[in-house]
Order: structure tokens, then C-alpha cells, then sequence
């Protein structure tokens, strides 16, 4: 850990500023960061911008490959988001807001280009849905009620 503009700075180049964090606290929030590079003010990836293969991410913006994000923006190729908004490319959202091209999405709304869908709302466009809601221009869904446009079905 080395003190770098004002800055707590790990071997990853994650940061904590020494105005609100000692030494120690930076030491022991960087032991909780798994696979996390060049993030800011992480404390279990709490905030961060820029996530790379992170754990547990909670409000963070522009995540990628990161595993049980909560709350984020702008999340790609992660598993298990939960409540996340316009997630892309991920696996198993939960509760997600305008999710793209996700796969396994659940209780979303919003949703468009996604794979295999389940009790989501407001879908557009997606493929395999089961159960979900008030869909558009759906392909081969499956117990789904209130759609527009379904297609293929």
C-alpha cells in the first residue's frame, strides 16, 4: 500500500483517500476486493466505477464480468445482478431495469433482446419467455400473458 496523491493505493491501483480512510482501513478494505482493478473507494466494491471480475458489487456504474452485483448501472457479462439498471449480457438478473441481451432473467422489466426470460414485464423483442407480462414482438414464449405482437408462439 503506498500514499499517492493523497490516495491509498493497493497493488490492483485501487484507491482510498487518506482524508477518510487510514492506512489500515485501506489495507483492510483492499483484503475484501477479489479480482478488482483501478476501482475508487471500494469497501466491498460499495460505489465503484470501472469493476473488472469483482464479488458483490453494490451501486456501482459500468461493471463488467463481475459476480452478485447489486444495485448498478451499466453492467455487462455479470451473474446474479439484482436490481442493476440496463444490464447487458448478463446470466440470471434478478429485478433488473431495461436488461439487454441478458440470458435466465427474472421478475425484470424492461427487458429487450434477452434469452429465456421468467415473470418479467414490459418485455420487448425477447426470445423463450415463460410467465412474464404485457411483452411486445416476443419469439416462442410460454405462458405469457397480455402480449402484443407475439410472434411465432
Amino acid at each position: 500500500m503506498e500514499l499517492v496523491d493523497g490516495f491509498y493505493v493497493d497493488s490492483n491501483n485501487n484507491k482510498w483517500n487518506a482524508g477518510r480512510f487510514s492506512e489500515e482501513q485501506a489495507k483492510s478494505e483492499s483484503s475484501f476486493l477479489v479480482n478488482c482493478h483501478h476501482c475508487i473507494y471500494c469497501s466491498e466494491c460499495k460505489g465503484c466505477d470501472g469493476c473488472r471480475d469483482c464479488h458483490h458489487c453494490i451501486d456501482c456504474s459500468e461493471c463488467k464480468g463481475c459476480t452478485g452485483c447489486v444495485g448498478c448501472t451499466g453492467c455487462r457479462y455479470c451473474v446474479d445482478c439484482v436490481d442493476c439498471k440496463e444490464c447487458t449480457d448478463c446470466v440470471f438478473c434478478k429485478k433488473c431495469v431495461k436488461c439487454s441481451q441478458c440470458n435466465d432473467c427474472k421478475d425484470c422489466s424492461g427487458c429487450y433482446y434477452c434469452t429465456q426470460c421468467e415473470q418479467c414485464k414490459k418485455c420487448d423483442i425477447c426470445v423463450f419467455c415463460k410467465g412474464c407480462e404485457h411483452c411486445t414482438r416476443c419469439v416462442k414464449c410460454q405462458k405469457c400473458e397480455d402480449l402484443e405482437f407475439e410472434r411465432y408462439c
